[in-house]
């Protein structure tokens, strides 16, 4: 750590303040290996560990190349949070109409930048992409079992609504809570 001249302390160098784009096809790789590097320390005890440490990779890498053949403008988006030019999250929104409301497909950031603000930040440009749409709720199945998840859906104002068991990647049936935001424009700056 460096010192200014004028002072005794040292100068921190603070990091850039995250970038947030619409991800394309060219970044499905880099989606993928967030992905990946997500799942295998979030679902460490909740998917099976043969599954995390062996086909994760081809899975998640497979499935974000067909999703961007998918993806792309409505009734999709996938945003991509970069800070210091390297990524460190992602969030995919899926407009869907119902009761519901648009559906956070996927909300990952990397363990490295868990707690910086990122995942907030993905959720409020979700938020605003879901009121530009003209929608007014979204919604998220988070698995039972990932408690830092559910915090941080409790912290950001979700409301666990029911609680089900879906098909994991895994190829188990996984208990798993769906949080709902009845209104988005709660996630915006006033």
């Amino acid at each position: 750590m460096r010192r200014h001249p004028l002072s005794r302390e040292p100068v921190v160098a603070s990091p850039e303040k995250p970038r947030f784009r619409l991800a394309g096809p060219e970044d499905a790789d880099t989606i993928a290996a967030i992905h990946t590097a997500s799942w295998r320390t979030a679902y460490r005890g909740i998917l099976d560990d043969e599954f995390l440490d062996g086909p994760l990779d081809d899975y998640s890498r497979d499935r974000w190349r067909v999703w961007f053949t998918l993806i792309g403008g409505p009734p999709a988006h996938l945003l991509l949070a970069e800070q210091n030019n390297t990524p460190v999250g992602f969030l995919c929104v899926v407009h869907s109409g119902g009761e519901f409301g648009a559906l956070i497909a996927n909300l990952h950031v990397v363990q490295d930048a868990r707690g910086s603000g990122i995942g907030s930040r993905l959720l409020r440009e979700a938020a605003h992409l879901v009121q530009e749409e003209g929608g007014k709720t979204m919604h998220l199945w988070v698995y039972s079992g990932n408690s830092d998840a559910i915090r941080f859906y409790d912290r950001e104002g979700g409301t666990p609504e029911s609680e089900q068991p879906h098909l994991a990647a895994d190829g188990k049936m996984r208990p798993s809570f769906r949080y709902v935001w009845r209104d988005v424009s709660s996630l915006l700056p006033a």
